[in-house]
């Protein structure tokens, strides 16, 4: 076999390969769009591309991206297909337009990503960054490493002027507790005290709900019985009032209320039925499901039996919900 035919071959994988590639970012986007990461158990794309389909972080974030390019601008469906773009290089546009938009408000326009991804094409990963830092100021991150080493863990952090002098003050702060005063204690001390006001917090919170319901159901208790009291109350004064003096305006009265009470019936047979809405949920019984779950998402898959567990935007009907669609919990 001679290398022209070695080359033909793979040359026909490699566009294969594209294709499919641009079939996965159809996908993505359709995921996002029905939301169908949810029915199965997780609070963000990210984390269904990650944990149910196996794709490293950098990876599923470089597909996330470029299926929000292509949502947006069909036109470079072409482009990626043939390989003029890549994932990496919209990654990095991606990245480049928030730093933009985030830090300098300066919103871009579809026209302007238009021009944008026309400039960075057939280009190599450093000179997609020169062309993105000509164009956008844009200034390439420096990611968080992270190196386990036996019991220990080593991490390489990239922090602005600003926040290394919070660090500093609050070294200082903490100087009365750590003496060692180096920047891993003073970390560890500021951890300890977060987690300890949040618990502390959760648990105030927790009280505070079970003091409510508990008032709740004591009012609610002492309302049914006002209220059976009250309907007893008229039976017995018109017992104790009503003679034989008063008979022909009992008989007048009874005979009223029964043709009120015909007309009414008569009136609300012949009416449409109403559409059917969800009972209102009392707000004690909202809180009690709240406190029963751990203020966390209760929704289990069906499809993988894994529990939701998001603490985002709760309410009291998950998505699968059919009185309640589109709602998350």
């Amino acid at each position: 076999m001679n290398a022209m035919v070695i080359h033909l071959k793979f040359t026909e994988k490699v566009k294969n390969e594209r294709k499919s590639m641009h079939e996965v970012l159809l996908g993505i986007i359709e995921i996002e769009d029905s939301k169908t990461y949810a029915e199965f158990g997780y609070s963000s794309l990210y984390d269904y591309l990650i944990k149910e389909q196996k794709y490293a972080e950098g990876s599923a974030q470089r597909r996330i991206s470029s299926a929000r390019f292509l949502r947006e601008i069909p036109e470079i469906k072409p482009k990626l297909e043939k390989g003029y773009i890549n994932l990496t290089q919209l990654s990095k546009l991606s990245t480049a337009i928030k730093q933009e938009q985030k830090e300098r408000g300066n919103k871009v326009s579809a026209c302007e990503k238009k021009e944008l991804i026309a400039k960075i094409e057939n280009k190599t990963s450093l000179e997609t960054e020169k062309v993105l830092q000509a164009e956008l100021n844009y200034e390439p991150p420096i990611k968080e490493k992270i190196t386990p080493k036996g019991e220990h863990v080593f991490m390489t952090l990239k922090m602005t002027q600003a926040q290394f002098e919070k660090l500093q003050r609050a070294q200082n702060i903490l100087s009365h507790v750590e003496f060692e005063g180096n920047y891993t204690n003073t970390i560890e001390a500021m951890c300890d005290q977060t987690i300890a006001t949040q618990e502390s917090s959760k648990k105030r919170k927790e009280k505070y709900q079970a003091d409510k319901i508990t008032k709740s159901s004591q009012d609610s208790s002492l309302k049914k019985e006002d209220r059976n009291q009250k309907k007893e109350v008229p039976v017995t004064a018109t017992t104790a009032v009503t003679g034989s003096a008063n008979n022909n305006i009992a008989d007048k009265s009874v005979n009223k209320d029964v043709h009120w009470e015909e007309v009414h019936t008569r009136k609300f047979v012949s009416e449409k039925p109403k559409a059917q809405y969800r009972p209102y949920i009392p707000k004690s019984v909202r809180q009690f499901v709240f406190q029963r779950a751990g203020f966390c998402c209760e929704y289990v898959s069906k499809e993988n039996g894994r529990r939701c567990n998001s603490q985002y935007q709760l309410q009291t009907d998950h998505v699968l919900s059919p009185k309640s669609k589109n709602n998350f919990s």
